[in-house]
């Protein structure tokens, strides 16, 4: 290919990597206008850009007068701060105004559009909220006083000299990604080279902390990475990246980072992406944190893939995770005075989504909000509902027919469960299931469509879901199977097991369907189980075994669309985490971290 390419190594496997590769894309989009494209080869991440470059003929003063991420404005480094800094004090009484305005609109839900926009205008940062809490957990980490030294470093540096070491590294990197070791880096600072003051921070580099940095330590000091071995550009590529790809959250007293890690695409289109992606308000709990992130940031890819062919970004036969391939996370946790790595993790957009058209979009966004709608109100600190959110972290990330199968059944054990205790519980419909089924296992979505599958799906749900839902209308007429679902359950590991379970519960349905009958009682009649669909599902699961089963239960709980019983009704109105989608309630948000 021609033109100019770059490759910027994987080095740590964390966000770090993808922090620093974005940054560089994006710099370099700034010194010569040309839109980078970012692509994942595995080991590292290129950077293409269309022409070829001369690093020797580029103005490097515009990176010194606009280093790439923001300067924040404290009292002790008011003094260096340039004009478009961002004053943290002064913001963060802006945010307890916000607050309160926010209260008073829960006390006056009659309060019109015009209201409502203009509290939301009044967050900080111009109503950026997503962006500002960024810069507070920043601070929360204690990484002000690093950002800033290395922003007013480059900002105060001889420019010739300063230009000269970017050009170097930038030839560096475009000759294969032939860049310095730790060692040659040290080396290197002895020898004259550009030295700015720069500090390895946790928030930018996951598992950079405190702690022992020797093969074998005779003693131990709460010591970060000595600054004798720091790559100052190295780091702010990652300053820069965090700026336009990168979030933090404060949660309880931990903190979330989570960074979008692209597949291929032009860093003008990732630029947009990130700007909608940022303003996101997920969810004050680690687990929908994850969850409500991924999903948003493949809705706006689909949302703005008509948007990006129309503007030759070639996307509309893309599918969301060829061009995002997910998002890195860390979880901060609070040990105290100080915040330690609790993990780190990936988590891939879903690859469910096939590549879609005009038709299909509308289609798939309808599927994402489902599955956010259903899983939005369940509440992370109870157990129960934290496993359930935990298997469908691993469904959407890995979208295997194990994980589909494990977590759509947990989900319908636990919907009949819920519904039996006369609590709220919102369920997948038919038709979104179907779709993801399709996009999983082809094989296992014509197992669904079988016509045996599909009666005895409907027998199972009118004998739990359906019948418990008449009853909390006070109008049940038919007995409730509760035991039903788990016990296929258990036995769906053992498909003789599961057909003898599944026979005797047909047996007894087909019984009461005639008593019923025959008596004249109630209102209501419903279909006997023929005798085909029996002989029909025994193949089936004999062939599938256990991933026919649970999809079975799974599909059983769904909501079905011809379903005689409209079971959107006002008892599932309980939604606690807001009004809108990314419209979070404001719980959570922690005190900033030490003083100034």
């Amino acid at each position: 290919m021609s033109g100019t390419a770059l490759i910027w190594e994987k080095r740590t496997g964390t966000y770090a990597d993808t922090l620093a590769a974005i940054g560089l894309a994006v710099t370099l989009n700034t010194l010569t206008g040309e839109d980078v494209e970012i692509g994942d080869r595995g080991h590292a991440f290129s950077l293409q850009l269309e022409r070829a470059i001369d690093f020797d003929r580029l103005d490097y003063r515009v990176l010194q007068r606009a280093p790439g991420f923001r300067f924040i404005k404290t009292p002790k480094w008011e003094a260096d701060a340039p004009p478009d800094s961002v004053d943290y004090a002064r913001e963060r009484e802006r945010l307890l105004a916000y607050r309160k305005m926010r209260e008073g609109l829960r006390k006056n839900p009659g309060a019109d559009d015009e209201v409502r926009r203009m509290v939301e205008e009044a967050a900080p940062l111009g109503g950026r909220l997503g962006r500002w809490y960024t810069i507070q957990n920043i601070n929360v980490l204690g990484a002000i006083d690093g950002v800033n030294k290395l922003h007013r470093a480059i900002r105060q540096a001889d420019p010739g000299e300063f230009a000269r070491y970017v050009t170097d590294r930038l030839k560096r990197l475009a000759a294969c990604g032939l860049e310095p070791g730790l060692a040659d880096h040290a080396a290197s600072r002895g020898r004259g080279g550009l030295d700015l003051d720069a500090s390895s921070l946790q928030v930018f580099n996951p598992t950079v902390g405190k702690g022992v940095s020797r093969p074998k330590a005779a003693a131990a000091s709460p010591s970060s990475l000595p600054g004798y071995f720091v790559d100052w550009f190295e780091e702010w590529m990652k300053y820069v990246g965090m700026e336009n790809a990168g979030r933090l959250l404060g949660i309880g007293k931990d903190v979330k980072a989570a960074v979008i890690s692209p597949m291929r695409v032009r860093v003008r289109e990732l630029k947009v992406q990130a700007e909608s992606w940022l303003d996101l308000m997920p969810p004050w709990s680690p687990i929908k944190f994850d969850i409500f992130l991924v999903i948003g940031l493949a809705r706006i890819l689909l949302e703005q893939s008509e948007f990006a062919a129309r503007d030759g970004g070639g996307w509309r036969r893309r599918s969301p995770r060829s061009i995002v391939a997910g998002m890195h996370t860390a979880h901060f946790k609070s040990m105290g005075p100080s915040r330690s790595l609790f993990n780190t993790s990936f988590i891939a957009l879903p690859g469910w989504i096939p590549a879609p058209d005009r038709e299909s979009v509308a289609t798939w966004l309808e599927v994402l909000d489902e599955h956010w709608a259903v899983l939005r109100p369940l509440d992370e600190d109870k157990s129960e509902d934290a496993e359930i959110l935990k298997s469908y972290r691993d469904f959407l990330s890995g979208p295997t027919t194990e994980t589909l199968c494990g977590f759509s059944s947990d989900f319908g054990v636990y919907a009949m469960r819920k519904l039996a205790a006369g609590k709220p519980c919102k369920r997948f419909s038919t038709e979104s299931f179907e779709r993801v089924v399709e996009q999983v296992d082809s094989t296992l979505a014509d197992l669904v469509k079988d016509p045996a599958f599909q009666e005895i799906a409907g027998a199972i749900r009118k004998a739990t879901v359906t019948e418990q839902a008449y009853k909390r209308m006070g109008n049940q007429e038919f007995e409730i199977h509760y035991g039903l679902l788990p016990e296929l359950r258990r036995k769906a590991q053992f498909p003789e097991q599961f057909i003898a379970a599944l026979s005797d519960f047909i047996a007894k349905y087909n019984a009461e369907t005639a008593r019923h009958f025959e008596s004249g009682r109630g209102k209501r009649r419903r279909a006997r189980v023929s005798e085909e669909a029996l002989e029909g599902i025994v193949p089936l699961i004999l062939e599938h075994g256990r991933p026919a089963a649970l999809l079975l239960i799974a599909y059983a709980t769904c909501k079905a669309k011809r379903e005689e019983l409209d079971e959107s009704t006002a008892s599932y109105e309980s939604d606690s985490m807001g009004d809108e989608y990314g419209d979070q309630v404001d719980e959570g948000i922690h005190d900033d971290g030490e003083e100034f």
